[in-house]
């Protein structure tokens, strides 16, 4: 199965088992994993230690119990440009890139 399709069934997995979810845990974050319920945590930092070391790099999700799906982003948040200052260097960060760095001019 793709990552993708993997965190799909997931996301499907949590949203099928809401309402029990927010009945038993409301507030702490939920675990899943190949669509299971792998268990709830009192921290998202919790839930990803034993994410990691049960499933590796597997695809899992965490999800905090009774969160909103979507949280409403500020307009000064959702659009800013963003310039280098004067001085500041805005190259690649890849080791292969060029080593001379712009002057600012």
């Amino acid at each position: 199965m793709r990552p993708d399709n993997d965190l799909k069934v997931n996301i499907d997995a949590f949203e099928a088992q809401r309402e029990v979810l927010e009945k038993y845990y409301m507030g702490k974050h939920a675990l899943f994993h190949e669509g299971d319920f792998a268990g709830a945590f009192d921290t998202f930092h919790n839930a990803a230690k034993d994410a990691v070391r049960r499933f590796g790099n597997d695809t899992f999700l965490i999800r905090q119990v009774g969160a909103p799906n979507e949280m409403p982003i500020p307009a000064s948040v959702d659009y800013r440009p963003v310039r280098p200052a004067a001085g500041c260097w805005a190259g690649s960060l890849h080791p292969a890139a060029s080593t001379e760095r712009p002057t600012g001019n």
